[in-house]
């Protein structure tokens, strides 16, 4: 490059972009999204096939309508078939928790907890 020469060297590049045209990163970022979501597809197709290889498991089970007394505590323990002592101990817990008020020192506004949902 000569003193009165006003071109850029052959190892600078200038890239430009008229108004219309989309940035190279644009695009980059629209590419990722494109084949995130066409990945997504995929995984949604898989999930939503019938299951094909023929495999089960038969499982028991029991369930307990939501909430919190005593039956199903009763109901939990003799599941877990502990001793009759530690089913007084979460009876009397449980009575006791049931008289208790709860606390409001947080300055925390929430609505009242349903412990019976």
């Amino acid at each position: 490059m000569e003193m009165g020469d006003r071109s850029l060297p052959d190892s600078w590049e200038i890239q430009t972009h008229s108004r219309n045209e989309a940035h190279p990163q644009r695009l980059r970022k629209l590419d990722e999204v494109c084949i995130m979501s066409e990945k997504q597809g995929q995984v949604d197709r898989f999930l939503k096939k019938e299951y094909l290889y023929g495999f089960s498991t038969d499982l028991d089970t029991e369930t307990a309508p939501p909430g919190l007394n005593e039956e199903i505590i009763t109901f939990i323990s003799r599941k877990k078939k502990e001793p009759q002592f530690l089913l007084d101990f979460r009876l009397k817990s449980y009575r006791a928790w049931r008289k208790m008020e709860e606390p409001h020192w947080a300055h925390v506004v929430y609505p009242p907890i349903d412990y019976q949902a």
